[in-house]
């Protein structure tokens, strides 16, 4: 829920109502005629897990004499993470209002030592969605307002492994598994503001 700093500090409490800080374009797009003029937020979050694999009775398949698997234990398989989100809202005339926001999600990366005793399920793993939201707002009345906005998803995911073949006897490291899809969804909504 790295979407805003504002929000994060109030465990997003009231999200949906902010009109203080650009992130109203990802929670009600709805909020954003009540912006005057243009409004910027910027904001990124570090994240520095510290992660550690342990094991001592991986062993092969009987059919290649079951002895254990050799390798280490993969060291610090994280390493800190930079996360931005970027929202705009401008005002284009008294009842109508345009945003943009750019944030991402959910990501993951992991990166193991090339010969842990876990490289034939993943050496290099890593998923990240980057979402982008372009949205327009219309005051129909005092109290009533619409917005239609767009959502696009991208997604992306990498996989480096080692073959399975033949096991410690002839390794085969460097296979990529690349996956990448998008979607696009729209959607409407009103906003009604009980007191102005």
């Amino acid at each position: 829920m790295e979407q805003s700093v504002k929000e994060l500090g109030q465990a997003f409490s009231g999200a949906p109502v902010n009109i203080d800080d650009g992130s109203m374009v990802f929670f009600n797009p709805g909020a954003m005629n009540q912006v005057r003029g243009k409004l910027i937020s910027v904001a990124g979050y570090v994240i520095a897990p510290s992660v550690a694999f342990q094991d001592s009775s991986s062993h092969l398949s009987p059919s290649l004499g079951g002895m254990p698997i050799l390798g280490n234990n993969g060291g610090d398989l994280t390493d800190p993470v930079f996360i931005p989100n970027f929202y705009y809202v401008h005002e284009l005339t008294e009842r109508l209002a345009f945003g943009f926001g750019a944030n991402v999600p959910f990501g993951m990366r992991n990166s193991y030592h090339p010969d842990w005793k876990g490289r034939y399920q993943a050496i290099d793993s890593e998923i990240m969605t980057l979402n982008i939201n372009p949205s327009l707002s219309l005051q129909l009345t005092e109290k009533t307002f619409i917005w239609r906005g767009l959502q696009c998803s991208v997604p992306a995911c990498q996989i480096n492994q080692c073959d399975r073949l033949w096991g410690d006897l002839f390794p085969s490291c460097g296979n990529h598994a690349v996956r990448q899809s998008g979607t696009v969804s729209t959607n409407c909504r009103r906003l009604y503001v009980a007191q102005r």
